[in-house]
C-alpha cells in the first residue's frame, strides 16, 4: 500500500472526505501542478471512486481544465483522456471499483508513449526516426484535432457548389453526385493529413534536435509530462488486490466518440426523448419502464413505473414538463417529469402503440397503433379528439408536419399517408414502397420527409410529389429511428445492424459510424438541441451518448484484429504460447500469446466454427462446425489433414489424451468417437435416456469418462471403454425441479478427474461430483446465461463468460469472486493457458482479450475463500 493510501485508510471519514475533496481547495487557489498532479495518481483516484463515485472524480478534471488553471494544454489533453476513460466507464465503476485499473487501462492503453528505457538505449538519430515515425502514424492529439477541424471545415465549404447543384438536379443524377462528394471527402482527408503534418514537421523535427543534441531529452521535462504513462505505471505495480490485466486495449479508447454509458433497464432499449434543454433523456424498455437520465452526469433521476407491458414509444412536451409514453399493453400515459407520477393514461387503442408525437404548441397527442389506426388527443384533457382511419395495417411512425395541422404516418402497409389533424381525414397518400416503413422524418421547411423502410432504403423525399430526391446508403440493416441535426446539415439513423451512422443531409455523403452497441439492433436514436451529441438505445439494454462533434476523428478503435462475427470457441496450446479461435465468421486464427498478433487464418468450414480442440502435443487442432463436418489441421502449416463428415450439425469436439481419437458432439444427441488416423467412427454413443443437442463434450484427464452437456438442462456420463451410459443428471432449479429449458452451454473437469464445472444458460455454475453424480455446490455469479467455463491447471480457480459482459475469476471450492473484468458486449468463450495465469476471452463482437491475473500469486495461501 502507497503512503498516499495508507494515509487516507487511517484518517477519521470526516477527515478523509475533505481530502478526497483537495481537487476543489487546489483549484481555488491556482495550483495546476498539485492538481494535475493529484489527479493522475492512482492511489487518489482509486481512493476517491470507492469512497465517493465515480462522477465526484469526473467533476474534479473539469476543474482541471478550466482555462484559468495554469497547466499546459499537453497535459490537459492527458487529463482530458484520463477523465473520458473514468467517464466510459463509470457505469461499471460506481457498481464495482475494483475493476478501476482494468478499466483504465483498457481504455488509455492506446494513448501510451514510446517505453523510455527502449529510447534510451539508442542513438540519437534512431530516437529521431523513432519519434518521426510515431508522429506520422499517430500525431498529437493537439494536431489530431486541427486536422480533423480543417477537414471539417473545408468540406463544408467546398461542398457548397455540390450542395447547390444537387438540389437543381433531376434525382437521377443523385448517385453521381453522392460519388462526386466521397472522392472530394476522400481528397480533402488526403489534403488535409499530409499538408498539416508536413507543415507541423519541421518546428517538431527542430524541437527534437535541439532537445537530444543536449542529451536530456527526458530531463528537460518534468516526471509529470508523460501523466498517462505515470498513471498507468503506477496501477500496474498495484498488488493491494488481484486483477485482471488487459494485455491489449481491449476496451473502447478514450477520446472516441463514445461518451458514456447508461445502464439501468433490465431488458431492450425501444425509445428515447431529450427535453428541449438538452440536460435529460427519457427511455422507454421492454421491462415495462421508463426511466429519466441526467445527460451530463449520468445519474438515474426517476424510473417510472405503471405500464403493464413493454414501452415502446416516448415523447417529451415542448415546455419539458412532462413524458408522453405508449406501450405494448395499449395504453398512453402522461407523466410529470420532476416527480414521476402518472397525470393521465389515455386508453382507446386496441391494440400496442407503436409511435407518439406531440405538436409543437404542446396540446395535442397522435399516436399510431398496431390496430391500424391513429389517434389525435388533447393532451390537457384526455379527449381523443379524432381518429385516423386509411392504414390496411399496422402503423409504426407518425411525425408532426411544421404547419401543426398536418401529421404524416407509415407502417406495415409500406405507405405514407399525409392527414389533416383537426378532422383526422387523409389528405393524399405521398408514396409508396416495397417493404414496411420504419421510420421517418420531417426536414423544418415541410418539403421534404426522410424514410427508413424494412428493405434498407433510406430515402429522402419530397412531400408534395413523393420525388426521390437523395439515397442514403451504408447500413447493413434496416433503420430503426432517424434523428435530424437542428441545423439540417446532419441526419443520424439507428439500424438493426448494430451501428449508428451519420450523413451529411445536403448531399447524402456518409460521414462516420458509432459502433457501441454489441449486444444486438440499435433500436432509437435522438438529438440534443445543440447538435453536439447523440443518445442511442439498442437490445443491449444500455443508451449511449456520442461525441457528434468527432465523427471526423481517425479512431484508434479501427486497428483492432478482430473476427467478424462472434467468437465461439477458444484453445490454447499445452506450452501456452499459441491461442486459437473460431468465429461464427467460419474462420480460425491463430494468435501469438506473448505479442498478441494473429499468426494465420485458416479458412475452410462455410458454417459457424462451434468448437475448437488441441491434440496434446501441440501439432493439431480439431475445429467443429455446423456445416456438419469437423476438420484436422496442421497448426503450422495451416493445411487440412482431414475431414469428418457427420449427418447432422456438430456443436462440440474434444480430443483423447493420446492425441488418438476425437470425440465429437451432435446436434440430435448423438456422441461419435473417432480415430484420428484412420478416420473411421469407432463407436457412436445415443440413448432414450436422455434428449436434446450436445453442446459440450469432454473427456476426463485420467480418460475414464466422456461427459456432456445437452440443450435440455442435462449431464450425460459414459464410460468411455465400453461407451455405457453411467449417469444422466437433471440440473435442478432452486425450487429443486428439473428445468429442461436450460442449456448446459459448457463444461470443464478438474485436473484429478474428481470433479465438474457446468455452465448454464439458467445463469447457473455447479460443481459435481462426477462418480457420484451429485452436486457439490451452484454459484449464481453471473447476471445473465453462463456461456464459458474452463479451470485452471492447479483446480483452484475456475474462470468463467457470460451474456452479462463479463469475465470472472473464481475459487472452485467457494465460489468467491477473485477478479472481475467488464468489456462491452456478451462474452461467448475463454480458455485458460498452462501457467494458469493468462486468460483469453472472445466475445460476441469478435474480439479476443488477452488478460493476466495479477497479484494471486502472492495470495493463494492463506487468503480467505469463504
Amino acid at each position: 500500500m502507497s503512503d498516499l493510501k495508507a494515509r487516507l485508510a487511517n484518517m477519521p471519514p470526516a477527515k478523509r472526505r475533505d481530502a478526497l475533496e483537495m481537487p476543489h481547495y487546489l483549484a481555488n487557489a491556482g495550483d495546476g501542478k498539485r492538481l494535475q498532479s493529484l489527479l493522475t495518481n492512482f492511489d487518489f483516484i482509486d481512493a476517491k471512486i470507492s469512497a465517493l463515485s465515480p462522477q465526484q472524480l469526473i467533476d474534479d478534471y473539469e476543474l482541471a481544465l478550466q482555462p484559468d488553471i495554469d497547466i499546459s494544454e499537453e497535459i490537459k489533453e492527458n487529463l482530458r483522456l484520463i477523465q473520458g476513460a473514468i467517464r466510459m466507464s463509470a457505469n461499471i465503476l460506481a457498481d464495482e471499483p475494483r475493476q478501476l485499473p482494468s478499466q483504465l487501462l483498457g481504455r488509455l492503453m492506446s494513448y501510451r508513449s514510446i517505453d523510455k528505457p527502449e529510447i534510451e538505449s539508442k542513438f540519437w538519430t534512431q530516437i529521431l526516426l523513432t519519434k518521426v515515425i510515431l508522429y506520422w502514424q499517430e500525431p498529437p492529439q493537439s494536431l489530431e484535432t486541427v486536422i480533423s477541424l480543417t477537414r471539417f471545415i473545408a468540406f463544408d465549404i467546398l461542398i457548397l457548389p455540390l450542395a447547390f447543384i444537387s438540389d437543381k438536379l433531376p434525382s437521377r443524377f443523385s448517385l453521381i453526385i453522392g460519388l462526386s462528394a466521397l472522392v472530394l471527402d476522400k481528397f480533402i482527408e488526403l489534403a488535409t493529413n499530409w499538408v498539416l503534418k508536413l507543415i507541423f514537421l519541421c518546428p517538431f523535427l527542430l524541437y527534437q534536435v535541439i532537445l537530444l543534441s543536449k542529451k536530456h531529452y527526458y530531463k528537460s521535462k518534468p516526471s509529470y509530462f508523460f501523466t498517462i504513462n505515470v498513471l498507468l505505471d503506477q496501477l500496474e505495480k498495484s498488488k493491494d488486490q488481484p486483477w485482471l490485466r488487459p494485455l491489449t486495449p481491449s476496451l473502447i479508447p478514450s477520446g472516441e466518440s463514445l461518451i458514456r454509458t447508461l445502464q439501468g433497464h433490465t431488458h431492450f432499449v425501444n425509445a428515447i426523448a431529450i427535453t428541449p434543454d438538452g440536460t435529460k433523456v427519457v427511455s422507454g424498455s421492454t421491462d415495462k419502464s421508463l426511466i429519466v437520465w441526467d445527460i451530463k452526469t449520468g445519474n438515474t433521476l426517476k424510473i417510472l413505473t405503471g405500464h403493464t407491458n413493454s414501452v415502446d414509444a416516448v415523447a417529451i412536451t415542448p415546455d419539458g414538463k412532462q413524458i408522453v409514453s405508449g406501450s405494448m399493453d395499449k395504453t398512453i400515459k402522461i407523466w410529470n417529469i420532476e416527480n414521476g407520477q402518472t397525470i393521465d393514461t389515455l386508453i382507446g387503442h386496441q391494440r400496442d402503440i407503436r409511435a407518439i408525437a406531440i405538436t409543437p404548441d404542446g396540446k395535442k397527442i397522435v399516436s399510431a397503433s398496431h390496430d391500424t389506426t391513429l389517434k389525435v388527443w388533447d393532451l390537457q384533457t384526455g379527449q381523443c379528439l379524432c381518429t385516423c382511419i386509411e392504414h390496411k395495417k399496422s402503423v409504426s411512425v407518425v411525425a408532426i408536419h411544421p404547419d401543426e395541422d398536418k401529421v404524416i404516418s407509415g407502417g406495415d402497409d409500406q405507405i405514407l399517408i399525409l392527414w389533416n389533424l383537426k378532422d383526422g381525414q387523409p389528405l393524399k397518400q405521398i408514396k409508396g414502397f416495397e417493404k414496411a416503413i420504419q421510420a421517418i422524418s420531417i426536414t423544418k421547411d415541410g418539403q421534404k420527409i426522410l424514410v427508413a423502410t424494412l428493405d434498407n432504403t433510406f430515402e429522402v423525399c419530397d412531400i408534395s410529389t413523393g420525388i426521390v430526391l437523395k439515397n442514403l446508403t451504408g447500413h447493413g440493416s434496416w433503420i430503426n429511428q432517424i434523428a435530424i441535426t437542428s441545423d439540417e446539415t446532419k441526419v443520424v439513423a439507428a439500424s438493426s445492424d448494430q451501428t449508428v451512422k451519420i450523413w451529411d443531409l445536403r448531399i447524402g455523403v456518409l460521414l462516420g459510424s458509432f459502433d457501441g452497441h454489441y449486444g444486438g439492433e440499435v433500436t432509437a436514436v435522438a438529438i440534443t438541441p445543440d447538435g453536439k451529441q447523440a443518445v442511442s438505445g439498442a437490445y443491449d439494454n444500455t443508451l449511449k451518448i456520442w461525441d457528434l462533434t468527432l465523427i471526423l476523428k481517425t479512431s484508434k478503435n479501427k486497428s483492432f484484429i478482430k473476427h467478424t462475427g462472434s467468437v465461439e470457441s477458444l484453445a490454447i496450446t499445452p506450452d501456452g504460447k499459441k491461442a486459437i479461435s473460431g468465429s461464427s465468421d467460419s474462420s480460425i486464427i491463430i494468435w501469438d500469446i506473448d505479442s498478441r498478433k494473429p499468426l494465420k487464418t485458416f479458412r475452410a468450414h462455410h458454417k459457424q466454427v462451434t468448437s475448437i480442440a488441441i491434440t496434446p502435443d501441440g501439432q493439431k487442432i480439431v475445429s467443429a462446425s455446423l456445416d456438419k463436418t469437423v476438420t484436422i489441421w496442421n497448426l503450422h502449416k495451416g493445411k487440412i489433414m482431414g475431414n469428418f463428415y457427420h449427418e447432422k450439425e456438430v456443436r462440440s469436439v474434444t480430443v483423447t489424451s493420446d492425441s488418438k481419437q476425437i470425440v465429437s458432439g451432435l446436434d440430435n444427441g448423438n456422441v461419435i468417437i473417432w480415430d484420428l488416423e484412420s478416420k473411421s467412427i469407432l463407436r457412436e454413443l445415443s440413448d432414450s435416456s436422455y434428449s436434446g443437442a450436445i453442446m459440450a463434450v469432454t473427456i476426463t484427464p485420467d480418460g475414464k469418462h466422456i461427459i456432456a452437456g445437452t440443450s435440455r438442462n442435462l449431464l450425460v456420463v459414459w464410460d468411455f471403454k465400453s461407451g455405457t451410459i453411467i449417469k444422466v443428471i437433471n440440473l435442478l432449479n432452486k425450487w429443486n425441479i428439473y428445468d429442461e429449458r436450460g442449456v448446459i452451454q459448457s463444461i470443464a473437469v478438474t485436473p484429478d478427474s474428481k470433479q465438474l464445472i457446468s455452465a448454464s444458460s439458467d445463469k447457473s455454475l455447479r460443481l459435481w461430483d462426477i462418480t457420484q453424480g451429485t452436486e457439490v455446490k451452484n454459484f449464481y455469479i453471473h447476471t445473465k446465461f453462463v456461456n464459458g467455463v474452463a479451470i485452471t491447471p492447479s483446480g483452484q480457480l475456475a474462470v468463467s463468460v457470460s451474456f452479462d459482459n463479463t469475465i470472472k475469476v473464481w475459487y472452485l471450492e467457494t465460489g468467491k469472486i477473485v477478479a472481475n473484468f467488464s468489456v462491452e458486449t456478451s462474452v461467448y468463450s475463454c480458455a485458460v493457458a498452462s501457467d494458469g495465469l493468462t486468460i483469453v476471452a472472445g466475445d460476441f463482437s469478435g474480439r479476443v482479450h488477452f488478460l493476466r491475473l495479477e497479484g494471486i500469486d502472492l495470495r493463494l495461501e492463506g487468503i480467505d475463500k469463504s
